[in-house]
């Protein structure tokens, strides 16, 4: 009997919680701050290597007319 008042009660322990984290919206401006930050990275990552040709090539120039060649 105990044992019955003690799962109904965890039960509905739990259903509280649970209702209370999905309505609590704390962290979801930092979340989507995040993935459009992720967002960002992958897109400058991608730039990045579409114009890393055309930057050795300068850097080439740059070194060979240091070096005088």
């Amino acid at each position: 009997m105990l044992k019955l008042l003690f799962n109904q009660m965890s039960l509905r322990f739990s259903t509280v919680r649970m209702k209370r984290f999905i309505a609590d919206e704390r962290g979801v401006t930092a979340i989507e701050y995040v993935l459009i930050a992720g967002i960002m990275a992958v897109a400058v990552a991608a730039s990045f290597s579409r114009i890393a040709p055309a930057l050795k090539m300068v850097a080439d120039t740059v070194e060979a007319a240091l070096l005088g060649k």
